[in-house]
């Protein structure tokens, strides 16, 4: 195995804060809806645990770039920052709602200061290596995710576990935060394999590196949270973005064109090559809907908290709002 040792200088540079994340936004970090302000009904300040250059953030960039947030009547405040300042952010009531994954529920959940109310699908993630490698091959190696508990790191340890290895003592799991820093290091040579999603598996195949896995059927879906004290304050903000999503995912994925524009004006540093083969990839996972009830049992039972693995569902999820929104089913396409 690599010796973790150099990984440090990749660590300290994608270390973030949560209170620096969430006050030091600047344009990159932060949007309001196009068309939105003294006329919006509802207001919403949302973080997002996802990089505004992941294909977890396109569907929100194409609602609030094409007004669709505005045409529900909301105002929406868009923070992008680590999955942890994202759960931390919700938790302490500095944002209304929150996107991440499984550690996002299992934080809301062991709280009970909010709600699980939607997903908007999965992504294809895939592990990567800087050589031809099977998952069984991955042991004695050095693999990268994100943050324990995260979906990267719960699909890892699916694959893993699979494949008949133990991820404890097997293969050596280093933490780097986020995808850009995951693959900076496999670049580097400092990690042997890394669990990527779109844009980076694109790029990833573009720069020669092998694919070991695609593990999308091990990948949880993404998590909407809302805290208790907005959802009793303004219910009806939560209905509006719920419909908003719904109508922004159907948008975007009939005019795929239209949706590449406005994720390459977002991310002006990605090629548009590279935003279209990612979209291509990405977007037949997109849905709207009740977060799954197969899906939540799993992220419960593997945490590891005993009384949390007890927490029955309805406890921390809310399927209504949804429901009332009109976007009762996955939007998927089969």
């Amino acid at each position: 195995m690599r010796s973790t040792s150099r990984l440090a200088a990749v660590v300290a540079v994608v270390a973030v804060g949560v209170s620096a994340a969430l006050a030091g936004c600047t344009a990159d970090g932060a949007a309001t809806a196009d068309g939105a302000g003294d006329s919006a009904t509802h207001r919403i300040v949302l973080a997002d645990g996802a990089a505004k250059s992941s294909m977890a953030s396109a569907v929100f960039l194409y609602a609030q770039r094409r007004g669709i947030f505005a045409e529900h009547g909301i105002d929406i405040e868009m923070t992008y920052v680590t999955p942890a300042a994202a759960q931390a952010a919700l938790l302490a009531g500095d944002v209304d709602v929150a996107f991440d994954g499984d550690e996002l529920m299992r934080a809301v959940a062991a709280s009970g200061s909010g709600k699980v109310f939607m997903t908007s699908g999965a992504l294809p993630f895939a592990i990567f290596a800087d050589e031809a490698l099977t998952v069984p091959e991955l042991r004695g190696r050095t693999i990268s995710s994100t943050t324990p508990g995260s979906s990267f790191s719960s699909a890892l340890m699916k694959t893993l576990h699979d494949a008949g290895l133990d991820p404890d003592t097997d293969v050596e799991i280093v933490y780097l935060q986020t995808v850009a820093a995951q693959y900076a290091a496999l670049q580097a040579g400092t990690v042997d394999a890394v669990l990527l999603s779109p844009p980076a598996t694109v790029r990833a195949r573009q720069d020669g590196f092998s694919k070991v896995a695609d593990i999308a059927d091990k990948t949880s879906p993404g998590v909407f949270a809302v805290s208790s004290d907005y959802l009793s304050a303004d219910r009806a903000a939560v209905v509006a973005f719920v419909s908003a999503m719904a109508e922004a995912t159907e948008a975007a994925r009939g005019d795929l064109e239209d949706l590449t524009e406005v994720f390459a004006e977002a991310n002006p540093e990605v090629g548009a090559d590279l935003i279209a083969a990612s979209i291509a990839e990405a977007a037949p996972l997109w849905e709207v809907s009740p977060y799954p009830r197969s899906w939540a049992e799993t992220i419960m039972a593997a945490s590891p908290n005993a009384e949390l693995r007890s927490t029955p569902l309805t406890a921390f999820t809310d399927t209504t709002l949804v429901e009332q929104a009109g976007a009762v089913g996955p939007q998927a396409v089969p």
